[in-house]
């Protein structure tokens, strides 16, 4: 497949961008039956999420240059992008901002990316990262709209122009009503997403390792430890709770 030397490069950053995960306690929630997430009103099916996880799967288990994540990692991830997406979405309308002009550029070179993939695949990939890419752009739109209201300047930082538009989409999210489906053992701390670990008794070993695997703090500047910690993790799941190569 000709997409494979691209994702090599981006499918460990989509993946591992995303996640901010703590192994802390959240306020119990309730959300009715076939919602992975509601947003304010919006509402992201069960049925959607699974199937753009097992495209996304089975595309990265076709990938030999891929990494292999848990299963419940990328789901976690995908549930979080999706929620910020709509967070952003509703915060570009309230602030009246455009996004910048290469986001169209970026939704065509996505598109292209997937064209040999299989369609359920390519649909799932094109899922997470426009949704990822949306997030990131309209966070540096939202962020310079701020920090000029804010400060009466141009801002010329880019860095902190992203970084205002990050703390302000989680702000969103903190402030509006939005709900996770806890069987996902995802939550909200504020506008933070942290893995809730207490949801129920484990089957079977198995899924108790997959649990304490989807609190590893992805964001953890030693990259190196979090290689190792992911690498271990994988090799102690079955292969139906593994994205990746490893999983065929």
């Amino acid at each position: 497949m000709s997409t494979t030397p691209r994702r090599a490069a981006l499918v460990v950053p989509l993946l591992l961008a995303g996640l901010g995960l703590n192994a802390c306690g959240v306020a119990e929630q309730q959300i009715r039956p076939g919602v992975a997430a509601e947003v304010d009103g919006t509402e992201i099916s069960t049925d959607d999420l699974d199937r753009n996880v097992d495209g996304t799967c089975d595309f990265l288990d076709a990938q030999p240059d891929a990494s292999a994540f848990p299963r419940v990692t990328v789901r976690r991830l995908l549930v979080e992008t999706l929620v910020r997406e709509e967070a952003a979405r509703r915060l570009v309308e309230d602030l009246d901002v455009e996004l910048p002009d290469e986001y169209d550029d970026a939704v065509a070179g996505i598109d292209q990316t997937y064209t040999e993939a299989p369609d359920d695949q390519a649909e799932a990939m094109r899922t997470g990262d426009k949704a990822s890419t949306y997030v990131a752009l309209a966070g540096r739109a939202i962020g310079d709209a701020l920090l000029r209201e804010e400060t009466g300047t141009e801002p010329g930082n880019p860095e902190l122009i992203a970084a205002r538009g990050a703390e302000a989409i989680d702000d969103w999210i903190a402030d509006n009503d939005v709900e996770l489906n806890p069987t996902y053992g995802l939550g909200l701390d504020g506008g933070t997403f942290v893995a809730d670990d207490g949801l129920s008794v484990p089957a079977s070993s198995g899924a108790v390792f997959a649990q304490g695997v989807a609190g590893i703090n992805i964001n953890d500047p030693d990259s190196a430890a979090l290689g190792t910690a992911l690498t271990d993790a994988v090799a102690e799941l079955p292969a139906t709770q593994v994205c990746g190569p490893s999983a065929g």
